[in-house]
């Protein structure tokens, strides 16, 4: 594949992705080197070359500055803005529906069984919607689940990956007991599970003033991100954290 030339309208975009990029590094503590890995932006030298125009911003590198820096692609690239969301509507919704569907799994009172999905949630800045399919199910001892109140009927078992949460949420990856609701709602500083975009994320949530949503993660490395009016129709609940499994026998 030949590489993309330099033109006017990417010296636009690039132009206006480094006053972005000027207005907020300082508030986001940002510098290009930890960026463009935290971000799957590329190295040093990539990252400035994005933000000089020596190279023209992939979809891929737009993704990344939008989420480092908090902003919408269309803030810079209307016509990676166009891209992406063609990308985005092709995805199909139920891809994200983890609930379980009709009766709960048959199990014994002593060693309930959740549905476990093949869905990993990011425990980081976010990772793109898997295949969902159901897996094996997985046996609890009753106390476990009265602990984490969730019931063979509201609860699944989903896996997560990232660092976000530390110490909280161990680093890595793992298991995780999600709680479903039928009505769920936010729960100002409580742990959800929900869809933002293409990326599945586990984080604390709260409603601003202006109706907006702000979500944090415990571990102070990663920036919060609002989530406001231009973002609410990306975003769907999905549940509540309820547990985190470290091992299952």
């Amino acid at each position: 594949m030949s590489k993309r030339k330099v033109t006017p309208e990417t010296l636009e975009e690039s132009a206006k992705l480094r006053t972005l990029w000027d207005q907020r590094k300082l508030k986001l503590g940002l510098k290009q080197d930890t960026f463009g890995e935290t971000y799957k932006v590329g190295n040093q030298s990539a990252v400035g070359q994005f933000l000089r125009g020596v190279t023209p911003i992939s979809l891929k590198a737009a993704i990344g500055f939008a989420k480092g820096l908090q902003c919408e692609i269309s803030d810079f690239s209307p016509r990676l803005a166009a891209q992406a969301s063609e990308i985005a509507s092709a995805v199909d919704a139920s891809m994200i529906d983890v609930g379980p569907q009709g009766d709960p799994p048959e199990s014994s009172e002593e060693r309930p069984k959740l549905r476990r999905y093949r869905v990993k949630f990011s425990n980081g800045v976010g990772v793109g919607i898997e295949e969902d399919s159901e897996m094996p199910l997985v046996e609890f001892d009753a106390s476990v689940l009265r602990d984490f109140d969730v019931t063979p009927r509201t609860g699944v078992v989903v896996g997560y990956t990232g660092d976000s949460n530390s110490p909280t949420i161990p680093d890595g990856g793992g298991l995780a007991v999600v709680l479903l609701e039928a009505e769920a709602r936010i729960r100002t500083g409580r742990f959800h599970a929900f869809r933002l975009g293409n990326d599945l994320l586990f984080k604390r949530l709260m409603r601003l003033p202006d109706g907006s949503l702000l979500a944090t993660s415990d571990n102070p490395k990663y920036p919060p991100i609002v989530i406001d009016k231009k973002r609410k129709s990306e975003f769907d609940l999905i549940g509540y954290l309820r547990g985190i499994c470290i091992k299952i026998d």
